[in-house]
């Protein structure tokens, strides 16, 4: 699990970017799965290693 959203579950949202889909913050996490919440693309669910901070 990479360090930048190992404290995350209960705090503040983590925004992010993807290659393809943009811009999202992050809604949930499960094991190396996040389901994030993409500007423009909507809810998805992506693999941790597809997303840097944004």
């Amino acid at each position: 699990m990479p360090g930048w959203y190992a404290g995350r579950r209960g705090g503040s949202s983590k925004r992010v970017f993807h290659q393809k889909l943009g811009y999202g913050e992050i809604v949930e996490i499960e094991g190396n799965k996040l389901e994030i919440e993409f500007e423009t693309a909507g809810r998805k669910r992506v693999m941790d290693s597809f997303v840097s901070l944004g």
